[in-house]
């Protein structure tokens, strides 16, 4: 199973858990095919991932991007700014890695 982000989904992938929405209304069920018109109605309704089938590929490992990351923002100091985008990229990586 992966878990990819709605910029990555390709037509043709196929949904391992339903994609729901804010009130709990099942938009697309487990098991079905995405088409080109229903990414860009996901993408519409701000879904910022969905569950397919196979293997996510994962050009880098956590680490690797969480060091990236970290050497980004040493220029940046104590901007509040900054740090909290800094903060919001690391969560982000470690929500993706699990």
């Amino acid at each position: 199973m992966a878990k990819v982000a709605i910029a990555n989904v390709k037509t043709g992938m196929k949904l391992l858990k339903p994609v729901i929405n804010d009130s709990g209304m099942v938009m697309l069920g487990e098991g079905t095919i995405l088409t080109d018109q229903m990414i860009n109605k996901l993408n519409n309704m701000n879904i910022s991932f969905v569950y397919v089938e196979g293997s996510q590929a994962k050009t880098k490992s956590k680490e690797a991007l969480i060091n990236e990351i970290n050497e980004r923002f040493q220029k940046s100091g104590t901007n509040e700014q900054m740090v909290l985008l800094h903060k919001l990229m690391i969560e982000h990586i470690e929500e993706t890695y699990k």
